[in-house]
């Protein structure tokens, strides 16, 4: 008699979405009262540690099958990583977005000693191999068709980003931070990126001399990740600053200066051979109106990025709470009234201020990928190097093509996640 394994999920599932294990014993011995299955979550990324077990019973008229799920388990170890460039290179591993763990399922019987306590035996025992999860959230109609290569790269194949929009050019100004995430399914994937610099906008005119970004990014910086079954652990989740203030603060900076567009190939080969993913970028400083520049957790797990250069302002609304109190005080032998006197009394102002922002004419594409701030759980405010969580109040979308609607823009309002408060006496 054995464990059969009807469904298990892929090795890269999105978090957020399902990881189903269907699970039969084929032992038809006894009646299903008789039998449980013993779940085992057992975490890989910090060590072999069992972070939850689970005693579930067989379902009815399944030929004694278990449904387990361990995702919410597993959300508690995957956040997000965001925030500025601090390493001496580009590249960053975000260990906090992925996690490695695997499942142990013990099938067992209630067994009457001859002592005559009633105990739960083991009959069958097995560890399927690990698994991963990353910090994603896949459209459900998408998922029913999941194909975990459209987001892990390999070496010799094409980089895979983890975003779904690849525009031709973005604008970015140079105190501007823009990143590129991964999944690697191998130790060194994507291998390397490199840099190419324009005078002139929309990569024109003769390229200035070359900037190597970094080659073999999974190098001595990470050898820290533990090393087990063939490696596979150590391949991480990365996210690579090609903005041109990520770039400016390694510590080879790459300037800037003269330069009025670039644009970012991440390569899977030394040699470059394979044509992969490119970001272009067009360096653009001239705002007539100051800019606003939001990232936000994209479907894919990955942060996307967006300037919003034109009109905006801010509108504040106060929350105001009162009440009346006796005004006299007694001062020595006097009772009245003076100039610190008060009747009516503020005890607590909440100030919550929303500031609306609005994009340059947008193309059919990028007002779909700004769908994706509207739908965001995530979502910061740049400034310099600092970023500030703010929410999205906008809840309606109303989508437009240019065929039929002509140009068209998009406005949003947004707010600061933390409030604002004063307390009075």
């Amino acid at each position: 008699m054995a464990l059969v394994f009807d469904q298990q999920p892929n090795t890269y599932t999105p978090l957020y979405n399902q990881s189903p294990w269907v699970v039969r014993e084929t032992d038809t011995s006894g009646s299903l009262n008789d039998w449980r299955m013993l779940c085992r979550v057992i975490s890989l990324t910090n060590g072999t540690v069992e972070v939850a077990r689970f005693n579930i019973r067989f379902r009815d008229n399944t030929q004694r099958r278990v449904v387990f799920d361990p995702s919410e388990v597993l959300k508690g170890f995957v956040s997000y990583d965001h925030g500025p460039m601090t390493s001496a290179g580009p590249w960053l591993l975000a260990p906090n977005s992925i996690h490695w763990y695997v499942v142990n399922f013990q099938s067992q019987k209630y067994t009457i000693l001859p002592t005559g306590v009633g105990v739960w035996v083991t009959q069958n025992e097995f560890t399927p191999p690990s698994k991963c999860v990353w910090n994603a959230a896949i459209a459900t109609v998408a998922f029913a068709n999941y194909n975990p290569n459209s987001f892990v790269s390999y070496q010799n194949g094409p980089s895979k980003p983890l975003t779904a929009f690849t525009p031709t050019l973005l604008k970015i100004g140079t105190d501007e931070s823009y990143w590129a995430h991964f999944l690697s399914g191998q130790a060194q994937a994507p291998i390397s990126a490199t840099i190419t610099k324009y005078p002139l906008p929309d990569l024109q005119g003769t390229p200035l001399p070359a900037d190597p970004v970094q080659a073999n990014p999974f190098g001595l910086a990470f050898t820290g990740l533990p090393s087990v079954g063939g490696d596979e652990y150590s391949r991480p989740r990365v996210r690579v600053g090609v903005g041109p203030r990520d770039l400016a603060a390694i510590a080879s900076p790459i300037s800037f200066a003269g330069v009025q567009s670039y644009k970012v190939v991440f390569k899977s080969t030394t040699t470059g051979a394979t044509t992969d993913v490119t970001w272009s970028f067009n360096v653009d400083n001239c705002h007539k109106y100051a800019p606003t520049r939001l990232h936000w957790l994209n479907r894919s797990g990955g942060f996307d990025a967006w300037t919003f250069d034109m009109k905006s302002y801010d509108e504040d609304s106060v929350d105001r709470r009162q009440f009346k109190q006796q005004k006299n005080v007694l001062t020595g032998g006097a009772y009245g009234y003076d100039i610190m006197s008060r009747g009516t009394t503020d005890y607590h102002i909440k100030v919550e201020t929303t500031k609306t922002i609005a994009t340059d004419n947008l193309t059919d594409a990028e007002l779909e990928h700004l769908r994706g701030l509207i739908i965001s759980p995530v979502v910061f405010i740049e400034s310099g190097s600092s970023y500030v969580a703010v929410n999205v109040n906008t809840k309606s979308w109303r989508q437009k093509r240019g065929v039929q609607d002509g140009v068209f823009n998009l406005e949003l309002e947004i707010q600061a996640s933390l409030d604002n408060y004063l307390q009075g006496q």
